[in-house]
């Protein structure tokens, strides 16, 4: 995995994001909507974590 391609795979997940957002706003597929929250939280944090070790490596 690259420095670039981290970026590319959390903005992805932010515009899942925000999908998931309007969904929720819109009152359609809540419980969808919510589980996509928690799951897409646990993937930025998991992604941030590879992308500081990557930063780490690299130095």
């Amino acid at each position: 995995m690259g420095l670039h391609t981290v970026p590319i795979f959390i903005g992805v997940l932010l515009i899942g994001f925000a999908y998931s957002l309007v969904l929720m706003f819109t009152k359609k597929g809540m419980i969808g909507a919510i589980i996509n929250i928690y799951v897409i939280g646990i993937l930025v944090l998991g992604s941030s974590v590879i992308y500081l070790l990557t930063i780490a490596a690299g130095v």
